[in-house]
């Protein structure tokens, strides 16, 4: 008896099926995605190109399994093998893989855990997505929002939902527009130097003066920023003329326009929503120095940078991996 678990153990290892589980978990694990399955009805429309997708994923797992046998079963070897492996990096695909399944199967994109997006916003920004500094964040409480948003607590949920629904998505709304609210103003009240997000503006960097005319050296301050946050925020390099930087300069721009036009009518207020207003030290609490506070927005240009800060905490890049 003593020696059962491990004669178990060794027979569970000698089995060829062995192999192919733990390089296919090792895939879900990567990925969030399960192997593709062969079709279950041959005759049905799509079934050749799906059983051919199969097979090709299949043929591959298979060459991974080998080398994680062939390295004494070293799980290192099968994660080696499907990063570098044409699925994960979607790249040479032609080479390895027949043309009708190359689409099958491809990429390591999937939903951020409830986990995982605490810790990229904390990372990111700066600061939890939490009512206070010593709370539990949002995302990480049962009772708050980590099972609304695919969350599990290995009791009574223990799946995790990998594809968004209506409840998920308003989820991730309320934490970009609560999150660029803490953040941004947060970040101008600091020295340029310290900054996360703004190192290249200032809250009085406007687009156009008074008489609408465009303020070059600001607009270029304020494009440089913008590609800053889309690096920062979504990993990606824009350079000028890119259509995406232009788009989110465009949302700046008509936010700012149509925030001046209600200041100017009397039908906006200078003073920031409560909630967005920088009054105190996040981390401690403590009264900052009047110099340091942030509590009005005169020309409309921080609550500009949070409707793009909104903007890019919705992207799909920033919520999936």
């Amino acid at each position: 008896m003593p020696e059962a678990l491990r004669w178990l153990g060794e027979a569970i290892a000698a089995d060829p099926l062995f192999v192919t589980a733990t390089v296919q978990n090792a895939w879900t694990m990567l990925t969030g995605q399960a192997p593709l399955s062969p079709p279950s009805d041959p005759s049905a429309p799509g079934a050749a190109e799906m059983q051919e997708a199969w097979e090709a994923q299949n043929a591959f797992f298979s060459r991974v399994g080998e080398d994680f046998v062939a390295e004494g079963y070293n799980f290192k070897a099968a994660i080696r093998g499907l990063v570098l492996g044409p699925y994960y990096r979607a790249d040479n695909l032609m080479a390895g893989i027949d043309e009708t399944a190359r689409l099958e199967g491809i990429g390591p994109t999937r939903l951020l855990t409830p986990e995982m997006l605490d810790r990229q916003i904390r990372a990111v920004l700066g600061y939890p997505w939490s009512s206070n500094a010593t709370s539990t964040p949002w995302l990480l409480n049962r009772n708050e929002y980590r099972m609304f948003y695919g969350g599990i607590d290995s009791v009574d949920v223990v799946e995790r939902i990998t594809a968004p629904n209506g409840v998920m998505a308003n989820v991730a709304a309320r934490m970009a527009n609560e999150m660029a609210c803490r953040a941004v103003p947060r970040d101008f009240a600091l020295p340029s130097a310290d900054r996360k997000l703004f190192p290249a503006v200032e809250i009085g960097y406007q687009p156009e003066d008074d008489n609408g005319f465009e303020i070059p050296g600001a607009k270029d301050a304020i494009l440089a920023n913008i590609a800053w946050l889309h690096e920062r925020l979504l990993g990606e390099t824009l350079y000028p003329g890119d259509p995406e930087l232009e788009r989110t300069y465009q949302l700046f721009y008509e936010t700012w326009k149509e925030g001046k036009e209600g200041l100017a009518a009397g039908t906006i207020g200078r003073d920031l929503p409560g909630s967005c207003r920088v009054r105190n030290d996040f981390w401690t609490g403590q009264e900052l120095p009047e110099e340091q506070r942030l509590e009005r927005d005169d020309n409309y240009t921080v609550r500009a940078w949070m409707a793009v800060t909104t903007y890019l905490l919705l992207d799909f890049r920033f919520l999936y991996e």
